[in-house]
């Protein structure tokens, strides 16, 4: 039986730069967005699953309806799991891995609701839940809305968001800024947080931070200057 806990305790969200164990990848089925781009969108999905797999594990989920074939588009070191999954951005729609003190991996849902609405409602919604239920790792409640793109960590106790996409009301309506900041030290195990603006409705995502700034080692964020107007 899969494990929910209401709080993380304990925990940290690793940096993107850390060892990890396998990189995760969502098949675009049918249904998804892409519409007359679908065809594309899978080559470019498969070209970067292979690409890759020369270095580490991959697995790629695919929906039930949409695996045929798909093995003859993939390398043999990228595997395929079958899930429940409709659009190829699991970043933000997937689990967030959080480690514990004694080195087990927990599963932070940040209940995934499309960027505030910005995209029709899909099987992603469950996809945190789905995956997790079926590595057996234990889901944890992050108690706050988010999406895995709009978080960046240093792996140090700093985390990098922006207001734009985390006080917002499409996503965080009952919470305010201070709620908000105690909830992600709780979850990230983080004990800083820089808050950028960012620039609601720039695009999907309400301006995520990983398109404005990223840590290039810890405590040494990296930011984008651009001399136009973003949006």
């Amino acid at each position: 039986m899969q494990r929910t806990s209401r709080f993380v305790a304990r925990y940290f969200m690793p940096a993107e730069s850390a060892i990890h164990e396998r990189t995760l990848m969502a098949w675009p089925a049918a249904s998804s967005l892409y519409h007359n781009q679908l065809s594309a969108a899978r080559s470019e999905v498969a070209a970067i699953a292979n690409g890759i797999s020369r270095f580490e594990p991959v697995t790629m989920f695919a929906s039930p309806a949409d695996t045929q074939g798909l093995r003859s588009q993939l390398n043999a070191n990228v595997s395929i799991a079958t899930i429940s999954v409709e659009n190829l951005w699991i970043r933000d729609s997937g689990p967030v891995f959080a480690i514990s003190s004694e080195g087990d991996i927990h599963g932070l849902d940040f209940s995934f609701n499309h960027w505030g609405g910005k995209a029709p409602r899909s099987e992603d919604v469950a996809l945190a839940r789905e995956v997790l239920a079926l590595a057996n790792i234990p889901r944890v409640d992050a108690q706050v809305r988010a999406e895995g793109g709009g978080l960046e960590v240093d792996g140090d106790g700093t985390l990098l968001v922006t207001e734009s996409c985390l006080i917002n009301s499409n996503r965080n309506p009952e919470l305010n800024k201070v709620e908000v900041e105690v909830r992600l030290k709780r979850a990230l195990g983080v004990e800083k947080i820089i808050w950028l603006k960012g620039v609601r409705n720039a695009d999907t995502t309400d301006c995520h931070i990983d398109a404005l700034a990223r840590f290039a080692s810890p405590g040494t964020p990296a930011t984008l200057v651009t001399t136009g107007r973003m949006g």
